[in-house]
């Protein structure tokens, strides 16, 4: 199983690999990379963040292969959050290319730079502590002094080489001794720039320190933000509180409310006993409602049959009634004949005895 070599965060990736904008910027390194979004608008790098992809964190995954840091950058949410933990990731990746400079410095070479660390490791009175902006130009002295660096290990091999040359030149002929001579003259001009490198080499120590007061101050911040983190536990703490109380009081409602629910249940079973009582007292009362319904209904059937009775009665006696005045009518009509045969009699007598006396006849 191959393993593939991570690429140092303070290294230029080649072209092939470089992260094109669409306004034609292209971004080689991590210090490009904040400087860019450093620049950003909010709206734009929303452009490059949709959902659960985000176009740098997959760059950074993909050219320096790192899977850790690649997890933290997935876990921002903000832009804020993403060149924070890229500047805190830049800087200890920085301190460690430091120390690795350091180990590969020959022992000589080692107190020397450890003094001079010393020495610009002191602040200055009244020096101004250095602005995030400054960055990105103190990675890339550090990406510089580095390739110098190595330089100067070459030329320091190169002189060994030339010395013990010149050491075994000693024993011939002196010819080769005027060929040493040449080349110790070769070697004083390489000690002259070494000399300078060596300058060179102080001053970009000197840059390492600021890029050391951008990791400090970058600490700074983070310290900044555990406090944060720190007063947001403890705003979370007595929110726990405040929830065990409203937890504390609603198991007080609920037991006041069984306890209501209790004394509602008794209730309601008194009512209950009282609404069956009430029926039974009701049903009693239907029941002699109904009986007296009954009695009534009968009543009323016998006053049905007596009124029908009664009206039969009452057309027996109307007709007995219209029977008598229909005698009555016929005793008048012959009353009637009666009196006028009685007053014919009386006339037809009254005529005989006029008769009869105008004769001298008998009366009848």
């Amino acid at each position: 199983m191959t393993t593939i070599s991570k690429t140092p965060l303070t290294q230029s990736v080649p072209p092939a690999k470089r992260l094109y904008l669409p306004d034609g910027e292209s971004i080689a390194s991590i210090h490009g990379l904040i400087a860019a979004l450093q620049k950003m608008t909010q709206s734009s790098y929303a452009g490059y963040s949709r959902g659960n992809r985000n176009r740098f964190v997959a760059w950074v995954q993909a050219t320096f292969n790192d899977p850790e840091l690649a997890g933290r950058l997935s876990n921002t949410t903000t832009k804020e959050e993403l060149l924070v933990e890229l500047q805190e990731s830049l800087a200890r990746s920085a301190y460690r290319e430091i120390q690795w400079l350091y180990h590969l410095l020959p022992k000589a070479w080692k107190v020397i730079v450890y003094n001079l660390l010393n020495k610009a490791g002191k602040k200055p009175a009244g020096q101004k502590r250095r602005e995030p902006a400054e960055e990105h130009v103190l990675l890339s002295e550090l990406s510089r002094m580095k390739e110098e660096f190595f330089r100067l290990q070459d030329s320091i091999k190169s002189t060994r080489k030339s010395q013990e040359a010149c050491r075994l030149k000693e024993k011939g002929e002196l010819e080769k001794i005027k060929s040493y001579e040449a080349k110790r003259k070769q070697k004083a001009g390489k000690l002259r720039r070494l000399a300078q490198e060596e300058h060179l080499f102080r001053e970009k120590k000197q840059r390492l320190w600021r890029g050391e007061a951008a990791v400090k101050k970058a600490k700074a911040s983070l310290a900044q933000k555990q406090a944060f983190l720190a007063g947001k536990e403890g705003r979370l703490r007595l929110l726990a509180q405040r929830h065990e109380k409203a937890k504390e009081a609603i198991r007080k409602e609920k037991f006041s409310i069984r306890a209501d629910e209790h004394r509602l249940e008794s209730r309601i079973e008194a009512a209950a006993g009282e609404e069956q009582q009430r029926k039974g007292r009701v049903a009693k009362e239907r029941a002699r409602q109904k009986q007296q319904e009954r009695r009534l209904k009968k009543r009323e059937q016998s006053l049905k049959h007596k009124e029908v009775a009664l009206q039969g009665a009452q057309e027996v006696l109307l007709r007995k009634e219209s029977a008598l005045a229909h005698r009555e009518a016929e005793l008048r009509e012959k009353q009637a004949k009666l009196a006028e045969e009685q007053r014919a009699l009386i006339l037809a007598r009254r005529v005989f005895r006029s008769y009869n006396g105008g004769k001298g006849g008998k009366k009848i």
